[in-house]
């Protein structure tokens, strides 16, 4: 799929993440949890651009995509502490409603006294996947093995890919 059909699907889908995004933002910002002049953004990085968006946003080039093969490394990336969904221009559909659930579940899941909330969702959710569609709770399983392998992702953060990717 070209680039310009993709940006042209995901069109109405980047105007609903947006207004989501913003009322984390305002949550956030009566909370106390972030500053007045606090911006949530989503952001479309490709090969041209890809440096600079890695160091604007500061996340290693590498987290985006492969300085070997040129291959993206993430197709999206949500950067909770600045409010900003990272989304590759080759990104599948998808992609970024799963950057927005991360969106909400930062609002839930992220406050100390609902820290462990996460981990019994997503083994629940896991469970029932396996029952009903055990070909694709195994396909998640391999998915999530990336996030576990990598040392960036807090174990909290695995178990909220599972609930996104329970989503798509």
């Amino acid at each position: 799929m070209s680039s310009d059909s993709n940006n042209f699907r995901q069109k109405g889908a980047e105007d609903v993440i947006t207004e989501q995004l913003q009322k984390v933002i305002d949550i956030k910002k009566e909370r106390g949890e972030i500053e007045e002049d606090f911006k949530g953004e989503i952001v479309t990085f490709n090969t041209e651009n890809v440096q600079e968006i890695a160091e604007k946003y500061n996340v290693p080039v590498e987290s985006l995509i492969d300085p070997d093969t040129g291959d993206f490394s993430a197709e999206g990336s949500y950067l909770s502490d600045q409010g900003v969904i990272l989304m590759s221009d080759k990104a599948a559909e998808g992609v970024l409603e799963h950057e927005g659930l991360h969106n909400y579940l930062n609002i839930a899941l992220n406050k100390e006294e609902n820290k462990d909330v996460v981990f019994s969702l997503a083994n629940s959710l896991m469970e029932k996947m396996e029952k009903i569609n055990p070909e694709a709770a195994e396909e998640i399983k391999n998915q999530l093995k990336k996030y576990e392998d990598d040392p960036n992702y807090t174990a909290q953060q695995v178990a909220e890919e599972t609930l996104t990717f329970m989503r798509n």
